[in-house]
């Protein structure tokens, strides 16, 4: 490849931060874009994504309107390389410029055209397609209760789009995994739909319980690891659930899907960080009654905060708790006497990473917030003063 000095000027744009210079970049740029050789264009797309990142935001969002319709086709491109830096350069608009997409028009022309496609593009295109959509889903949340949520119109065709995907041969790549951009896409979805979309993520809660089962069974996965991945993956989902404002289940429900994820402790004979988020996340979607399963989850939980020389499972259990907490009030306090021992014992174990005893002391926060009358926590609150 002979390198111009087009090129060169082109790979040091990103260098560029005055204000005063943003139109005339994207000027130049867009002529760069503008010609049928894929070498330059390649590199033209490199310095516009550089450009992205820059702090004069509300200068290049006047401007990607624009440049965005450009984009549009060229995804097209019979260049796969290039058909990637055009999907990854959608992925950080969406990431760092997500605003401009509150032009209605501009947003339907991006979002019919990805549903449209995003099932032709090889995985390295279709990731950063996903990401879009995730970071999209995650930046134009409703920020009031009766905020219609821009989404919802797409909400029953994307969440059915992505986890069939997320099923799709050589969806599960180590190098392009479009299986978790699926379905962390599908729980930031599920965690901004708005009240008018609660039937449609009711009835896609059918479909994630059946994936969850389906996860438990070896045969349906590739390799063991793979099977791992998916019930960490659904776990996440079952979480994003617990955050939505628009599903509940029955304490008959919440048992079964306990029950599966009980299965799969078993399974692996060991405890996972998003199983055990998952298994307490259940208390913040039944109305009440959660106790019946709490009698068996202590078990679990208990375990895990005695694992404190391992950070991540124990990190979650002690969440776990706050989240306990936060949704069971006042009924959660008989069972605080079971794990208040073990929160002590990682105040107390001088090796324990910093980022536990952080999180301890805000559970001793949470637990001054309700149980504050309660004589039996302080002899552990003197003890940490």
């Amino acid at each position: 490849m002979k390198i111009t000095s087009q090129d060169i000027l082109l790979l040091l744009i990103f260098l560029i931060i005055s204000q005063n210079y943003i139109n005339e970049i994207f000027n130049f740029i867009t002529v760069c874009l503008s010609t049928k050789n894929e070498e330059k264009q390649t590199i033209a797309f490199y310095s516009f994504a550089s450009v992205l990142e820059t702090k004069w935001k509300n200068t290049i969002q006047g401007v990607l309107p624009e440049c965005i319709k450009q984009l549009v086709p060229l995804l097209h491109s019979q260049y796969p390389d290039l058909q990637m830096i055009v999907a990854w350069c959608f992925d950080k608009i969406a990431e760092f410029h997500s605003v401009v997409f509150r032009d209605p028009a501009l947003f339907k022309d991006a979002i019919d055209e990805i549903i449209k496609t995003i099932k032709s593009f090889p995985q390295k295109v279709t990731v950063h397609l996903v990401y879009t959509i995730h970071h999209l889903a995650y930046n134009l949340r409703p920020l009031h209760m009766n905020e219609p949520y821009i989404f919802s119109p797409y909400l029953s065709t994307l969440l059915n789009l992505l986890i069939n995907l997320a099923y799709s041969k050589n969806s599960y790549n180590p190098n392009h995994n479009v299986s978790v951009s699926c379905f962390l896409t599908i729980g930031t979805l599920i965690e901004g739909s708005y009240v008018n979309d609660r039937q449609v993520i009711q009835e896609f809660f059918a479909v994630i319980y059946e994936a969850l089962e389906k996860s438990l069974k070896k045969e349906n996965f590739n390799n063991e690891n793979m099977m791992y991945d998916f019930q960490g993956y659904i776990s996440n989902v079952i979480v994003a659930y617990s955050s939505s404002r628009n599903f509940q289940m029955t304490i008959e429900q919440a048992k079964l899907v306990y029950s599966l994820f009980t299965q799969s402790f078993k399974q692996r004979g060991e405890l996972y960080e998003d199983g055990i988020l998952a298994c307490s996340s259940l208390s913040n979607l039944v109305p009440s009654g959660y106790e019946v399963i709490l009698d068996d989850f202590m078990q679990y939980l208990i375990f895990a905060l005695n694992k404190y020389q391992e950070t991540i499972i124990c990190s979650k259990a002690i969440f776990a708790i706050s989240d306990l907490i936060s949704s069971m009030g006042n009924a959660f306090f008989p069972y605080l006497e079971k794990v208040l021992p073990q929160i002590m014992n990682i105040i107390n174990y001088p090796d324990a990473d910093k980022i536990l005893k952080v999180q301890v002391l805000l559970v001793f926060c949470d637990i001054y917030g309700i149980y504050s009358n309660g004589e039996q926590i302080w002899k552990y609150y003197k003890s940490i003063m």
